[in-house]
């Protein structure tokens, strides 16, 4: 918006400009009356500004919807990185605990078999590498974000994981929104949300 009134507050002082000039062109130089200078050409200069902003307007729109259809090309996420501490311990728990199948390991990466979005996992150390700056581990009083599930009953898949080693942090819950959800976290204090969808009353 603001780039917006830029231009247009920029095209307007140029045109302004231009008027002045024509003004000045034709009283100095060419000597003509006021009535002419005022009655024919100054109209169809004006005639002539309208007709060339309602012929590029439509031309720099167009563009730039371009440019934004072509950058915005993000659909579903491919992969979701959780960055932890010991790879082994944090497989151990998504693939024991949680029950989810490894897909791959690669030194201190690890990726499972979730389907089209990927759930991976990388250490800490590897990470501070890739970024060159050292990384803290994330306070469990300030998540960031969750890892979402959908299950059938979250009452007994909440007691299940919980019983496998999952902390527990919120017991299953109806929510207003028309689902009952449970928390856990992971060894690295990643909230992981169990969603069951409610009937409709």
């Amino acid at each position: 918006m603001r780039k917006d009134l830029d231009g247009f507050f920029g095209l307007m002082i140029d045109n302004l400009i231009q008027l002045i000039l024509i003004v000045s062109l034709c009283r100095e130089l060419i000597h003509l009356p006021d009535p002419y200078i005022f009655g024919k050409i100054l109209p169809g200069a004006a005639i002539w500004i309208l007709i060339g902003i309602f012929f590029y307007a439509p031309e720099d729109t167009r563009d730039r919807s371009f440019k934004v259809r072509s950058i915005m090309q993000l659909t579903a996420p491919d992969y979701v990185v959780l960055i932890v501490e010991e790879l082994d311990r944090a497989l151990r728990f998504y693939t024991e605990v949680l029950g989810l199948r490894l897909g791959h390991r690669s030194g201190e990466y690890a990726q499972l078999d979730t389907g089209a979005t990927r759930l991976a996992l990388f250490t800490r150390s590897a990470m501070s590498k890739i970024l060159a700056k050292p990384l803290e581990a994330p306070s469990s009083s300030a998540p960031g974000f969750e890892v979402g599930f959908k299950v059938a009953d979250v009452d007994a898949a909440f007691s299940e994981l919980v019983a496998r080693g999952a902390t527990p942090v919120v017991p299953p819950t109806d929510r207003f929104w028309g689902q009952r959800t449970a928390y856990i976290r992971d060894p690295d204090g990643h909230l992981i949300e169990l969603a069951q969808d409610l009937p409709r009353r």
